[in-house]
């Protein structure tokens, strides 16, 4: 059966568990960063999502047998993601943790997940199925879910 296959990065949006609680965390002074916070991370914001597997449905055929990475157009840091999040919220830069600590804290699913480090491009969805971010960037994206969570 021909397929297109969606790899996504990590999704955020403001009414996500997920993403409001690294908000209330980060604005209470408790959302660490794990060791140096070097690991990159491939965001994606969930609008952006939603319009990739638009594109992929409208487009379908030209993506037939393709594996297409959907995530915006800049990995980051863990320590850039995390102190932007707190600069937009003005609150403090976010401390570090020692990675024994963490690994006992969250045990070894969590901190694998926060600690592994990947970087993804997303060119061929670009160029074969026309999608293109609406936040390129971690700092559109979050600036704007930001925006929402405190208008709440």
């Amino acid at each position: 059966m021909p397929a297109v296959i969606l790899r996504f990065g990590s999704f955020y949006s403001y009414d996500s568990a997920h993403t409001r609680a690294i908000f209330d965390l980060t604005r209470k002074g408790f959302f660490p960063v794990i060791g140096a916070g070097t690991a990159y991370w491939n965001n994606l914001n969930v609008d952006d999502a939603a319009l990739a597997v638009f594109k992929t449905i409208e487009r379908y055929l030209d993506g037939i047998g393709q594996t297409f990475n959907v995530c915006d157009d800049e990995p980051a840091t863990y320590r850039a993601i995390a102190d932007y999040i707190a600069q937009r919220l003005g609150a403090r830069k976010p401390m570090s943790l020692p990675p024994i600590l963490a690994k006992l804290m969250l045990g070894a699913p969590t901190f694998n997940s926060l600690t592994t480090s990947s970087r993804c491009r997303n060119q061929l969805i670009k160029d074969q199925l026309g999608w293109q971010p609406a936040y390129p960037t971690y700092r559109e994206g979050y600036k704007a879910e930001i925006e929402k969570w405190l208008r709440g």
